[in-house]
Formats: C-alpha cells, structure tokens, sequence
C-alpha cells in the first residue's frame, strides 16, 4: 500500500470512528454539528485535531476518504457526511428493534425521542404477558411495527453467535431481535460490508 492509500485509509478509519454508534451516541459536540438531515459538513470535522493531522489539512483527501467508506453516506454535492442508516430528523437512529424488557420499562417516552421507526417481532410481543406490562406496551407513544427477520438474518446472526461463544447465551427470541436489526440495516446500507 503506498503512503497516499495507507494515508487515506487512517483518515477514513477515523471519520467511521467519529460516526460509529460508540462515538456518535456519546459525542454531543459532533451531533450538535449535524443539519436537519443528520449531516455533519466535512470541513467541521477537518479542525478535529486526531483527523487533522491524519489529512494534513488536505480537504481534498478527508473528501476522498469519507467518499470511500462503506459506513458512511456522503451528500450529494461531496461536502456533507452521515453514517449509513442515521435518521434524517436528527434523530440517533433511523430504526430501533426492541425486545420485551424495553417495552414494559415504561421509558417510551424515552425512545421516542431515540429514533423514527421502532420494531419488534411478535416472539417478544408474545413474552409481555402481564396485565401490567400489556398496559404499559398499549401506552407507547409511538406505533411499534412487528416484522418477522429473513431466514438468512437467523442464519447469519447465529453463525456469528456460534463464533463469538453467545450462541448459549441468546435465547430463540434474542436471535430474533438480532436478526431484525440486521435485515433492517442491511436494507439501510444496501450490503453488510460494514459490518464486522
């Protein structure tokens, strides 16, 4: 790899880093630079210090590294990023794939605020069962869509499961969940070549 690819490539891993749910979610200085559309101007992100002396200040290659990614959307007119899947209110996430203990805590109102569309599969709707926990899923202030994942979905989440040693650990149900939320951000991203 020449020193310009090896150069552009540490740029574009930072940029994904910046836009990563793990970084995103936390940074509040980087979501306040975002427009309505969930877009953050790239020229904001070159004064960050790390991704500065990665580019150099070349605004040309930060452009460049941020078009070559696959985790993230650049805007039309090349000068705006997002990560693949983010909302365009603002919002944190596009979709939210909830799983029983999330809808009977009663922290809707929380949620809402979290993303644009929320789902589920009727497995979990299925394991609210108490009289409580039924009023508390009729309250949510937003419409909960059921969905069921692609058999590839199950297939591919619990390949990686049975890699990782989770397998055991994730019931029926858990798979499920995982599943959703990985059809739902392949259909996002058109591919899961981001994902790892």
């Amino acid at each position: 790899m020449s020193a310009a690819a090896a150069q552009e490539a540490a740029a574009r891993a930072q940029i994904e880093y910046y836009f990563s749910y793990a970084n995103y979610s936390r940074d509040e200085y980087l979501r306040s630079l975002a427009d309505a559309d969930g877009y953050v101007a790239l020229d904001a992100l070159q004064d960050f210090p790390k991704l500065h002396k990665l580019t150099q200040g070349d605004g040309a290659l930060l452009k460049r590294a941020a078009a070559s990614s696959t985790r993230l959307e650049v805007s039309e007119d090349k000068v705006r990023a997002r990560r693949i899947g983010a909302s365009s209110t603002g919002r944190q996430a596009q979709h939210l794939v909830l799983d029983a203990n999330a809808l009977v805590r009663g922290r809707g109102a929380a949620l809402q605020a979290y993303a644009d569309n929320f789902w589920t599969t009727t497995e979990v709707l299925a394991e609210v069962k108490d009289a409580e926990s039924r009023a508390r899923l009729a309250a949510l202030p937003f419409r909960l869509e059921t969905r069921r994942p692609s058999p590839q979905a199950v297939d591919r989440v619990s390949q990686f499961a049975r890699k990782t040693g989770d397998l055991a650990s994730l019931s029926p149900v858990d798979v499920q969940v995982l599943a959703l939320a990985y059809d739902l951000e392949v259909e996002a991203a058109g591919s899961d070549d981001h994902l790892r």
